[in-house]
């Protein structure tokens, strides 16, 4: 009884394999050397670089891959006994499997997201790449096709290949969704300061859902808009926007116009004046006169902000000025800032009037005295 000095094996589909001993043996099946014959006459040991059984013995798997294993083969009849090595290879190729064929609306971009990976069976590390051969079909249907051609390769130089076609649908009008309009009717409004008016922001028109962007191969559309600005007042605007679609195949133009709303919603921001103190001015009445200071107001959206001042004695129309007439007491001032476009915002201080005049005495010139029966 005699083991060969080295086998080499491959894994299996599993990835492993099982060693048996006519892999090992010399003459595996020679009744004059060894009897009984066959697989239920010996015994097979794989070891590790340990020196201990493998655990999957007599199994090797991937965790063994180009490593030199000893295999101890045992005749059980007899009890003799042989030793051989075993080095585990890597010889299959990777099992590719690749996705399906598809087809994509012509906006799609070939995407592994939209067209899937492969699936791979292999036993050790591989890479894998694709590259694409796009072939463009003019006006039939589809419109082209997407040629992606699959490769493994794992860490032994083991290559496998598949490939997958792509197609690319011609559009017809019917599937040309224009974008909503911006007026908070079919979409929100968009909002001052500093709205973005761009397709990017405000929709393309769409084929399967997906923007038609410039320069498509497959869509044979062609896609252009123009612009009608109106501004109700300042922070306020209304856009027309008119889009018009060529499809080179069939001739057709269509226009759609999207309404596109800036509102400004926004009042301004306002900084009220502190409270105020004043006294009586002297007068008469015993009332006080006072400069009610300006408000400090900002707005993102214009540039022309009114104010309006509401007291007690009347409604002042700027921003700051006199005020008089009012009593002693405390009195509510309320400041009114509004934009071009309405939006208001208010504030209120108090202005407290003091008595602060010094009493007036006042002699009768002459007085007249009338003396009564007892003088």
């Amino acid at each position: 009884m005699a083991c060969n000095d080295q086998v080499n094996v491959g894994l299996g589909l599993s990835c492993s394999t099982e060693i048996t001993y006519d892999m090992v043996l010399e003459d595996p099946n020679n009744p004059a050397l060894c009897w009984p014959v066959g697989p239920s006459a010996y015994a097979v040991e794989v070891y590790g670089p340990n020196g201990q059984v493998l655990p999957t013995s007599p199994f090797v798997t991937e965790a063994e891959l180009n490593i030199l294993l000893p295999v101890k083969v045992r005749h059980l009849a007899s009890g003799n006994v042989c030793w051989s090595n075993v080095w585990v290879q890597d010889l299959r190729l990777p099992q590719l499997l690749c996705p399906p064929d598809t087809t994509l609306p012509c906006t799609a971009a070939a995407d592994t997201a939209f067209t899937g990976w492969p699936q791979i069976i292999e036993c050790s590390d591989f890479d894998i790449s694709f590259f694409d051969i796009t072939t463009l079909e003019g006006c039939q249907n589809p419109s082209g096709i997407l040629t992606r051609t699959w490769t493994a390769v794992d860490a032994y130089g083991n290559a496998s290949s598949c490939s997958q076609q792509i197609a690319f649908a011609l559009p017809h009008t019917d599937s040309i969704v224009f974008p909503p309009d911006r007026n908070d009717l079919e979409a929100p409004a968009l909002q001052c300061p500093n709205p973005d008016l761009s397709p990017d922001s405000t929709g393309r028109p769409t084929i399967g859902g997906l923007p038609i962007e410039p320069g498509n191969s497959f869509c044979h559309v062609a896609v252009s808009y123009s612009d009608q600005v109106f501004s109700p007042c300042a922070g306020e605007t209304l856009v027309l926007r008119t889009w018009t679609l060529i499809e080179w195949c069939g001739g057709t133009v269509t226009t759609h116009v999207q309404r596109i709303r800036v509102r400004d919603e926004t009042p301004p921001v306002v900084d009220c004046p502190p409270d105020l103190s004043a006294g009586t001015d002297g007068s008469d009445d015993c009332s006080g006169s006072v400069f009610l200071p300006p408000v400090a107001a900002e707005d993102e959206c214009s540039d022309s902000i009114t104010v309006k001042i509401v007291t007690p004695a009347g409604v002042l129309f700027s921003n700051g000025g006199w005020v008089s007439g009012l009593p002693p007491g405390q009195h509510p001032i309320r400041y009114e800032v509004s934009d071009a476009c309405g939006n208001t915002s208010i504030c209120e201080q108090t202005l407290t009037i003091t008595d602060d005049d010094v009493p007036v005495m006042v002699c009768d010139y002459l007085t007249v005295v009338g003396l009564n029966n007892l003088g």
